[in-house]
């Protein structure tokens, strides 16, 4: 583990875990980063899973889901599903039929590893021709609502920079919190040197919007684990031009496990090379979750990554974060050893003559129980247990539609007064007007007033033309 959290009143131990087992070949060649150690360990893990992992790649192939998953994380998985379509307000069921053929939908879980007992759904109700419907039912569900949910994710995550060098990706997943990987932000003081860029891109239209960068505020809190290879940490309220961090959408991290499933689709949101925001998506798949001593914290999948990905997102259909993405995995022969294109081994000191087949992330459930479980002092304690008060609010998908919903952003914020112009405060409304009015009563915005000493606002953007409508709902 490494350097702990700081407070004001000074350096904190974060708690220690073991330390990731050294990757074969690593002793072998002391010029090999460390970059190229974490692969070479991911390569390792990834070779020990081959067998297990082609008995559930053909599995899918059969559509025999439960010969691919367990039981428990497929019936979280249908339950979860339910939960989307009820948000999202279809009026139809995800399973096509009566909701008492499968069990009752449960309610939104909390945020630490699900148990075995908290699905309404029980595993013994489970079976293939279930998720396949589950299936069929998603894939009509994930129309302009996918496309949206992703443009307000992406919102939420932004490029990390260390001194004035690109280091990595990182995601707001709480007010004021951001997450990345251990190896990207190692002590408070490296992230004393870093600072969070959002925005760059307007996702709406393909253009720029200014970016906006926020300085990052280990003092208040900050909580690194090396094993898991995370690093949570404060980021200050007002970026460098005075905009203000809440005006952007968070990620929650959600416990909760079955939020995804072996073979289906994830989506990468990143900084690959340091450059502009992409995202990888559709043609990317979780191909295995590791099980085991040392194993069952990972995530493999497939997806195109680079460097200046790691610490990226990794997410489900409905915009979830499901992993922390940490490292790319090189090919490896039958006896684990490094390979080319051409499967001839290769020196690993050399990761020019690599191949990569997959990606590693780290499980978000294991980073959730580990947050949760730290030990911490009393001020950077409130700030973990407000942040994990809010993950388990918006496990439920009904709380993540308002929370993540283009309707309910903010526009781009406006910097703040400039210096010399007096003290200034600006503040980020949501207003929701309800009008008791007869249907076709035709409802106008007459004025904007001041109120005591507050200056009044420059600019109010409505929907144009206001419709007749019995109730209006601005938008921010």
């Amino acid at each position: 583990m490494s350097q702990a959290p700081t407070t004001p009143s000074g350096p904190l131990d974060a708690p220690e875990g073991p330390e990731a087992p050294e990757a074969p070949g690593a002793t072998a060649a002391p010029g090999l980063d460390a970059e190229a150690r974490r692969a070479v360990a991911a390569a390792r893990r990834w070779q020990q899973r081959t067998a297990p992992r082609e008995r559930k790649r053909r599995a899918l192939e059969r559509r025999n889901y439960l010969g691919a998953d367990s039981p428990e994380r497929l019936a979280r998985w249908v339950e979860r599903h339910r939960r989307w379509l009820d948000a999202l307000d279809r009026g139809a069921d995800p399973v096509d039929g009566d909701r008492d053929d499968v069990g009752p939908a449960g309610p939104a879980g909390p945020s630490e590893p699900a148990g075995p007992s908290e699905p309404g759904l029980r595993r013994q109700d489970v079976d293939d021709a279930l998720v396949e419907r589950v299936i069929g039912a998603t894939r009509d569900l994930l129309s302009v609502e996918f496309l949206e949910l992703g443009l307000a994710a992406a919102r939420s995550v932004g490029r990390v920079v260390t001194r004035d060098a690109a280091n990595g990706t990182g995601f707001l997943v709480a007010a004021g919190l951001m997450l990345t990987n251990e190896h990207v932000l190692r002590t408070p003081g490296e992230a004393r040197s870093s600072r969070l860029e959002l925005d760059g891109t307007d996702p709406t239209g393909g253009g720029t919007r200014p970016v906006q960068a926020f300085a990052l505020d280990p003092d208040r809190f900050f909580l690194a684990h090396r094993t898991l290879d995370f690093a949570l940490v404060a980021v200050t309220p007002t970026s460098t031009t005075g905009s203000p961090l809440a005006a952007y959408p968070v990620l929650p991290l959600i416990g909760e496990e079955g939020k995804v499933r072996i073979g289906e689709a994830v989506n990468v949101i990143q900084h690959p090379g340091g450059g502009p925001k992409q995202v990888a998506i559709r043609d990317n798949r979780l191909v295995d979750l590791p099980e085991g001593q040392d194993l069952d914290a990972f995530f493999h999948y497939e997806a195109d990554t680079d460097k200046g990905s790691s610490g990226s997102p990794v997410l489900n259909d409905f915009w979830e974060v499901v992993a922390l993405h940490h490292s790319a995995v090189p090919a490896t022969d039958a006896q684990g050893r490094l390979v080319d294109a051409t499967g001839r081994p290769v020196a690993a000191a050399d990761p020019t003559g690599w191949v990569w087949v997959a990606n590693e992330g780290i499980r978000v459930s294991r980073v959730v129980a580990a947050v949760v479980a730290a030990d911490l002092p009393a001020a950077p304690a409130l700030v973990r247990d407000a942040a994990v008060a809010g993950w388990r609010r918006h496990g439920d998908p009904r709380e993540a539609m308002t929370a993540v919903r283009p309707d309910d952003q903010a526009s781009t914020p406006t910097p703040a007064a400039a210096a010399g112009e007096g003290p200034s405060v600006e503040v980020t409304l949501r207003l929701r007007l309800d009008v008791d009015a007869p249907p076709g009563t035709v409802v106008r915005l007459a004025s904007v007033e001041p109120v005591a000493d507050v200056e009044p606002v420059t600019r109010v953007e409505l929907p144009t033309p206001v419709e007749p409508v019995t109730r209006v709902a601005p938008r921010p």
